[in-house]
């Protein structure tokens, strides 16, 4: 049943509408061709598409995307769009790429559904390429302006504003220095949100344009994805939630594999899945989601192929899990150097920088550098060297120095306390490999620090690609070539720990490219000759 009908018309014979709404600005997706109005297939649909179609009605883009659960009758409903691919710049659905109008093969026969934001508008700029976060913004009478956090309720502020862009949560940013102040009007000052309005404009305020502030106190906010991974050690690791319908719910475990866990990471900006979990379903929340089917292409989990969006028990009535790449703490801001850099940690799908106590700034590092894989660290520099991030997790941190993680040290939490942009914690490592024996700092024989002990790698199938990831890991551009030298069993003091290393040259770290595995390669047979790989690095550009 029609609930009802929202449709724009833009040029000649490019018309969209929202049908079977459950509100303004929600609906499954049609478009007019023809002279007959017919569905769009949900292959492959994507916020991209939806951004799109949100601005052909008027709204400021989608908040939420996914399938309907309407199923499309191949014999009976007209399909006219099928694998739509937007970029989300374009005007209008119909210049986006497609395969071809009067498409009818739709693979998961499922209409495209949309929620876009709401029609008075709010967004969040100024933060750069991260999309969930930025300067609040609010559209009256014409004109975008600020939001004022001067006197404001911060908590139920940015709780408000986030659902309403269609994410599972949000804080608000103490100050806006790092994501700039506004420019122009200041529409709304001293908000009284209760944290369970629909939208922003529901929030109380002294009237529009009316303020006390200036653009110092324009309001920011962090918003978190709508995925998120709970009940791990770290924050790159845990069991999966979405959120559907202003509600967290679980994802079961049915036909969950590597490329659904792939999707997930990426949602969270933390790449890809190095494996899964898997946990019997107990607790508070419901499974939302189950037998989902990824490609492992996908930017969203939403845009795979599962069952329709419920309350589902499950064949095994297990919840799905994933641990991601990485180890929930990174150096950032250092350059071409990884091995030193602002400290962040990865909490609630949002990175956020780490503030140390006066006293224990060594073994902050040692940690750190420690959980990266580095072979130790040098004093952590004072100040703000690598600058400061937009927001901090962990205030006063206190390491002994033998803790096997940063989440392990003893800490406040940031956004509780409070925090000094004086403190905030960088580290100087020791990278876990080293270049010997050349004619410059730039070149010589690869060593490997592992187990305690530096050893050789042994140059079978050695190349270019793995020149250049080493020569990454020690901060320069590339390498200019690989190097080869024979060398005896015997002769060297250190064992060969590595053999038969193949990077594809993307590599982040030797450590990620695939091996022989981790051993005593001198004189096994393998490389009982040992010939030992060398590079010559290239300086970093500029």
């Amino acid at each position: 049943m029609i609930l009802g009908v929202l449709m724009l018309k833009l040029k000649a014979q490019e018309h969209a509408r929202l049908v079977e709404r459950k509100s303004v600005g929600e609906g499954l997706v049609q478009v007019y061709y023809n002279n007959t109005w017919g569905w769009v297939c949900a292959d492959q649909w994507d916020r991209h598409d939806a951004d799109v179609v949100c601005r052909m009605m008027g709204f400021n883009g989608s908040s939420f995307v996914s399938w309907g659960s309407a199923v499309i009758e191949q014999q009976n409903d007209q399909i006219w769009m099928n694998n739509v691919r937007c970029t989300g710049n374009e005007d209008s659905i119909f210049s986006c790429a497609h395969d071809g109008l009067d498409s009818i093969n739709c693979v998961n026969k499922r209409k495209a559904y949309v929620r876009c934001n709401d029609s008075k508008g709010v967004r969040l700029v100024g933060g750069g390429t991260i999309v969930s976060q930025g300067r609040i913004e609010v559209f009256h009478d014409g004109v975008w302006g600020t939001v004022s956090r001067y006197y404001s309720r911060y908590k139920e502020l940015a709780k408000v504003v986030c659902r309403q862009l269609g994410y599972g949560g949000g804080m608000l940013v103490p100050s806006s220095a790092t994501l700039g102040p506004g420019k122009g009007v200041i529409w709304m000052s001293r908000l009284r949100c209760n944290g369970d309005e629909k939208t922003i404009t529901a929030c109380g305020h002294v009237g529009w344009g009316i303020t006390d502030g200036n653009h110092h106190y324009d309001a920011s906010v962090i918003c978190t994805p709508t995925v998120r991974l709970v009940e791990g050690q770290t924050g790159m690791e845990g069991l999966v939630q979405v959120y559907y319908n202003n509600t967290w719910g679980w994802v079961g475990a049915d036909r969950w594999d590597k490329q659904d866990g792939d999707v997930v990471c990426r949602m969270l900006g933390i790449g890809g899945s190095t494996s899964l979990l898997h946990a019997s379903n107990s607790g508070n929340y419901a499974i939302l989601m189950n037998n989902v089917q990824c490609t492992g292409q996908e930017s969203s989990l939403f845009s795979c192929l599962h069952d329709v969006w419920g309350s589902h028990l499950g064949a095994n009535n297990h919840k799905a899990g994933v641990v991601c790449k990485g180890q929930g703490v990174r150096l950032v801001d250092s350059g071409p150097i990884k091995s030193q850099g602002r400290i962040e940690v990865f909490h609630k799908g949002i990175w956020g920088q780490v503030c140390r106590s006066n006293s224990r700034s060594q073994q902050l590092s040692q940690v750190v550098c420690r959980q990266l894989g580095y072979e130790g660290a040098e004093q952590g520099p004072y100040g703000t060297p690598f600058g400061a991030g937009v927001m901090a997790w962990m205030n006063n941190v206190r390491c002994t120095g033998n803790e096997t993680l940063l989440q392990e040290c003893k800490h406040n939490i940031a956004f509780q306390t409070g925090y000094s942009r004086s403190y905030v914690a960088s580290a100087i490592c020791t990278p876990s490999v080293r270049l010997v024996k050349g004619r410059s700092v730039k070149e010589g024989f690869v060593q490997v620090y592992y187990n305690d002990t530096w050893g050789w790698i042994c140059d079978k199938q050695w190349d270019k690609n793995d020149a250049d990831v080493v020569c990454r890991m020690l901060g320069y551009e590339e390498s200019s070539s690989a190097v080869h030298r024979n060398e005896y069993c015997g002769q060297e003091e250190y064992i060969t720990w590595l053999s038969n290393v193949q990077c594809s040259g993307n590599e982040s770290s030797l450590f990620s490219c695939a091996h022989d595995g981790w051993e005593n390669h001198h004189c096994s047979g393998r490389c009982a000759i040992i010939r030992k790989a060398g590079v010559v690095c290239k300086d970093p550009k500029g």
